[in-house]
């Protein structure tokens, strides 16, 4: 049973402002998205199909996972 966060422990999305240049959904794969979201600080939200928020990948985790 999965139970929903809480708002001390609700993730935080990454920021919307880079001056990276934005691109949408022209990954060939999740790889090259997360490469390139590693480039900016911008990263990549990760949503449920509601909308919430699940998991954020911004600059750090993304540099550490190449």
């Amino acid at each position: 049973m999965t139970t929903a966060p809480t708002p001390q422990s609700a993730p935080i999305a990454t920021p919307t402002e880079d001056a990276l240049p934005r691109r949408y959904a022209n990954f060939a794969t999740l790889g090259e998205a997360l490469d390139y979201a590693a480039t900016g600080v911008r990263g990549l939200n990760f949503h449920d199909a509601r909308g919430t928020l699940v998991r954020p990948y911004g600059l750090p985790s993304c540099a550490t996972m190449r």
